[in-house]
């Protein structure tokens, strides 16, 4: 359990990086629309500040999407599993799989995971299976060896 609760801890301090970067573009965003001067080009300013304002409202979503990712992870509870669900990790002949959040491939004790959204396709195709089943991806089929 102790590499899984590494793994949590690993998955969530990047999902807060992301987080923090969201917010420091949306306030740079934010302080270039406060700040841009009117100019002679009256079309211009208003163009370049509804720019900076789209700008400004897709870090703002991308801030909401990442607290309530961040939200969402907190609450699957790290336990060992005998099926695949939310919080699983999925070890395979190929690779492991963690069924945790979107962040991609990922390393935690020199280990390539890859951490996947419980909403995923391949998270989705993977939800009940057990240890010793076969499923099939990008036409290869693919043994899971260990579910924790």
């Amino acid at each position: 359990m102790d590499f899984k609760n590494k793994l949590v801890e690993k998955c969530l301090e990047i999902l807060q990086e992301r987080l923090n970067e969201a917010l420091l573009a949306m306030t740079a965003a934010q302080n270039s629309a406060n700040h841009e001067e009117k100019s002679s080009a009256g079309d211009k300013y208003e163009t370049t500040r509804s720019m900076m304002q789209a700008d400004r409202d897709m870090f703002a979503r991308q801030v909401k999407d990442f607290k309530n990712e961040i939200a969402r992870s907190k609450s699957i509870v790290n336990s060992s599993h005998t099926a695949v669900r939310p919080g699983s990790l999925v070890i395979t002949d190929h690779a492991k799989y963690f069924i945790f959040s979107g962040i991609g491939k990922l390393y935690c004790e020199g280990e390539e995971i890859v951490a996947l959204s419980p909403k995923a396709p391949l998270a989705m195709g993977l939800m009940g299976k057990k240890k010793d089943e076969d499923f099939i991806l990008n036409g290869m089929s693919i043994r899971i060896l260990e579910i924790n």
